[in-house]
């Protein structure tokens, strides 16, 4: 059985340093982190193959601490590098693990209609395995 895929993908972007680096390291998560920067991870779908082989894809959205000019640097800082990491992440993560992983176009500058908190959404596609 396949492991979920939120999960495996919020693992792995945990174990890596340039992620880590980031001000949102340990608020990557399927919801919001209050007003603080943050990562959050939703599942879009995908397929998954009787050979046990995922091939979910995600919107990854990237929230800056506020609005204002530095939110949003904060913001695409934070969706640059996690574009620049998905292709690296192949790799065994717990219960799972992922094959390959992709991002579809450049990040998307795209503040909260409601708030206008700083947010940058990356959309990405993993291959993945138990």
């Amino acid at each position: 059985m396949l492991p979920s895929a939120a999960a495996l993908l919020i693992a792995a972007l945990k174990a890596n340093p340039q992620v880590t680096a980031l001000p949102s390291a340990t608020r990557i998560a399927t919801r919001l982190a209050g007003n603080d920067a943050c990562i959050r991870i939703t599942p879009l779908g995908g397929v998954e193959s009787v050979e046990d082989t995922g091939n979910p894809e995600f919107q990854i959205e990237c929230w800056g601490n506020g609005t204002g000019s530095d939110a949003e640097i904060q913001a695409n800082l934070m969706a640059r590098t996690v574009q620049d990491v998905i292709p690296s992440l192949p790799g065994r993560y717990g219960p799972g693990l992922i094959v390959a992983g992709w991002t579809f176009g450049l990040p998307l500058a795209a503040a909260d209609p409601t708030t206008q908190r700083a947010r940058e959404i990356v959309q990405a596609g993993l291959v993945m395995q138990p």
